[in-house]
């Protein structure tokens, strides 16, 4: 998904050329990459309402239509736009804590706001 737009809701850097971007409301915050033109392409779905990072990953908790789920993207430098290949989701609650304990990962998360 390609998003341009002039006013954003949330705009919040996280690492690198990655952004949590909402237009118009929060429902519609989503991981996205920040274009040279400005311009950003969503990673996750809409619906991130936290975010946690390491050194390694960012993951996001989001709430769609009532349900949570997670997504973890690697903090990886490319201008290569191929996220999904990279993407890990959705997760549950209890699979998201597999993963963190296998990758020996603590997660604080924060809101998205």
């Amino acid at each position: 998904m390609l998003i341009n737009c002039s006013g954003f809701g949330t705009e919040k850097k996280i690492y690198w050329k990655y952004y949590l971007v909402a237009i118009d409301t929060d429902q519609s915050c989503a991981l996205s990459y920040k274009l040279d033109s400005g311009s950003y392409l969503g990673i996750t779905p809409d619906g991130v309402v936290q975010f946690a990072e390491t050194e390694q990953y960012i993951v996001t908790k989001n709430l769609i239509a009532s349900e949570v789920e997670y997504y973890i993207f690697p903090k990886i430098k490319t201008d290569e736009f191929t996220f999904e290949k990279y993407l890990i989701g959705p997760l549950t609650q209890s699979k998201l804590k597999l993963f963190t304990t296998k990758n020996k990962l603590a997660l604080k998360f924060v809101s998205a706001r």
